[in-house]
């Protein structure tokens, strides 16, 4: 090793901060000139301190390690940070061994650092792994080091190998070259969130199971409107089971929400099935959104699916962040100088009280002026939501009917029509039709003969449909032909996608 002053070498260490907002970092160890001891810049004096003494402790009790006689400074590049963040324990203590000659050098640049120490020297879990690594995903190295509580998280979220040490001391012998390094092992899965089969409806339910299966082939946000216990919430609890298993980046975040949620069972490192959600129109901004500590309903939906019963009464708070996470797939939190980002990519079904016809809302007994008056309200956010069905309630089905498709058939075709549209859509950032824009969508159906769209255009002239709403039933038609084999959607796939979107009748 080039050796500098005093024998320090200048060092830089990647890592992943956690504080304010995840981002790449480095920490930087050079020989000190005008300073007696080991010092850190970069953090609040008081953060500076409090992880100076933890790297001090775990140095100082792990055999094989000592801490430098000549001062370093170390600081954080390139602008410090607001607070402190123990994720970061592991890469000052890197740093300061690299820098001072006890390990190897020449790994540190291509590998990211992140861990908590111990007092006694161990390797503990960072806060929120996947958000960092995440964050860090497309700028620091692939390769990362993490603490073994971490390992199997890591290996989901990361870009390359994994590999960890259960203490400070093993992780500088596997660096000397004297033992190896841990790497990932097969790990428990959590059990799928509990759901129920499609084949517990009647088979003469068909309209609500197509729904269902074009939902979720799609990608598409769904609300299901109708009379007071018509049955939604069980239309909707169907719909996580029809979804294909998650991708192991999206386990990976899945995971880390409801880990730090406390809803991930102590046993369990990961679930690979689409998660479930269930909120009422009364809940509160935490619940909903989050805070700066926990995930809420938004985010521990994430990858699955999040149902909102009797939305039409949501508050105008709940309404605006929801459009907010629609649109951006993301919530973003801010306080004391701090800010979180959850992943909420999900799909939302909501269930609102009304009719499609006045002689239902005669029988049914409901306000004629209730559902309009909800319907403007609720306009901004409804009007992101690509299917508006209107389904008979499951009373409503006469009793004896044989029994109808089961949630795996069905499926079997949404993963089908999902690859088509993976297919359609490689090279974007997003593999469903529900997330295509207008242009891509344009491009898309160039050359679907014109007059297909034909009844499209008649309603968007008549003003029974905005611009915004035909975006939505080009989506749908899409998904309606991928259902079905088809490469371009026929003049009875745009049909279908027009009732859809506009609760027609077949």
């Amino acid at each position: 090793m080039t050796e500098t002053m005093h024998g320090i070498q200048p060092v830089m260490v990647p890592a992943a901060a956690r504080t304010g907002h995840a981002r790449l970092v480095g920490i930087l160890a050079v020989p000190a000139t005008d300073q007696r001891s080991t010092t850190i810049t970069g953090l609040p004096d008081q953060d500076a301190r409090t992880t100076r003494d933890r790297v001090y402790a775990a140095i100082k009790n792990s055999a094989g390690c000592v801490w430098p006689q000549q001062p370093i400074t170390l600081s954080v590049e390139p602008h410090g940070l607001s607070a402190g963040d123990s994720g970061l324990d592991l890469a000052f203590a890197v740093a300061l061994l690299a820098a001072s000659g006890q390990i190897p050098a020449d790994r540190i640049p291509c590998t990211l650092w992140i861990g908590e120490l111990g007092l006694d020297g161990t390797l503990q879990p960072a806060s929120q792994l996947a958000i960092r690594l995440a964050a860090v995903a497309h700028a620091g190295p692939p390769d990362a080091i993490v603490a073994p509580g971490d390992l199997a998280e890591a290996a989901l979220a990361a870009r390359g190998q994994v590999s960890t040490a259960r203490t400070l001391a093993a992780l500088v012998a596997a660096l000397r070259g004297d033992v190896p390094l841990l790497t990932p092992q097969a790990w428990p899965t959590a059990p799928p969130w509990p759901g129920a089969d499609l084949a517990d409806l009647p088979a003469g339910h068909s309209a609500a199971r197509r729904i269902l299966e074009v939902a979720a082939a799609g990608g598409h946000h769904l609300l299901l409107t109708g009379p007071p216990q018509g049955g939604a919430g069980m239309l909707a609890e169907r719909l996580p089971g029809l979804l294909p298993d998650l991708d192991p980046g999206t386990a990976g975040e899945v995971a880390a929400a409801h880990r730090t949620a406390g809803t991930l069972p102590p046993e369990a490192i990961v679930r690979h099935r689409p998660p479930w959600q269930a909120v009422h129109h009364t809940i509160s901004r935490p619940a909903l959104t989050g805070t700066l500590h926990r995930p809420g309903a938004v985010g521990l939906a994430h990858g699955g699916v999040l149902f909102c019963d009797d939305a039409g009464e949501l508050s105008s708070f709940a309404r605006d962040a929801l459009c907010t996470v629609l649109d951006q797939r993301r919530v973003t939190l801010l306080g004391a100088g701090t800010r979180v980002s959850y992943p909420a990519r999900m799909q939302l079904v909501m269930s609102a009280h009304g009719h499609r016809t006045a002689s239902d809302t005669a029988s049914c007994g409901c306000s004629p002026a209730a559902g309009p008056r909800a319907r403007v309200r609720m306009a901004r956010l409804f009007d992101r939501v690509d299917i508006h069905a209107f389904p008979p309630p499951l009373a409503q089905v006469a009793a004896g009917q044989p029994v109808g498709e089961s949630t795996a058939v069905v499926a079997a075709r949404v993963v089908a029509a999902r690859a088509a549209a993976s297919a359609r859509w490689a090279g974007q950032p997003w593999a469903t039709n529900a997330e295509a824009t207008a242009e891509e969508l344009q491009a898309a159906l160039a050359l679907v003969p014109g007059g297909r769209f034909a009844p499209l255009r008649d309603l968007v002239r008549a003003g029974a449909l905005s611009q915004r709403g035909s975006v939505h039933v080009l989506r749908l038609a899409l998904t309606v032909a991928d259902l079905g084999g088809r490469r371009r959607p026929s003049a009875e796939d745009v049909a279908e996608a027009i009732r859809l979107r506009t609760g027609q009748e077949a």
